[in-house]
C-alpha cells in the first residue's frame, strides 16, 4: 500500500528550516530544494525533501563537533 505524500508550503517549510521565505525561493532557484505544485505563486514542497535538508544540516553539525573535540584532544 503505498503512504500518501505530504506537502508543505513555502511559510511551513521557512519554519522548518527557520530561514525565511526568501531563503527557500533562493534554495530553489539554487536547485537544493524543488517546489513540486505550482499555482500561480504558491509552490508546494515535499515533506521528505524538506527532511532530507534537515538530516543534511545535523550530519554537517554533528560532523563539525566531532572534528572540532578530536582538535581539541590534540
Amino acid at each position: 500500500m503505498k503512504s500518501e505524500a505530504k506537502f508543505l508550503t513555502r511559510k511551513e517549510v521557512a519554519e522548518r528550516l527557520r530561514v525565511s521565505k526568501s531563503t527557500v525561493e533562493r534554495m530553489e532557484a539554487a536547485g537544493e530544494l524543488i517546489g513540486v505544485v505550482g499555482f500561480g505563486n504558491k509552490r508546494l514542497y515535499l515533506e521528505s525533501d524538506v527532511d532530507k535538508i534537515l538530516d543534511n544540516i545535523c550530519e554537517q553539525i554533528y560532523n563539525r563537533k566531532k572534528a572540532a573535540a578530536r582538535l581539541n584532544s590534540i
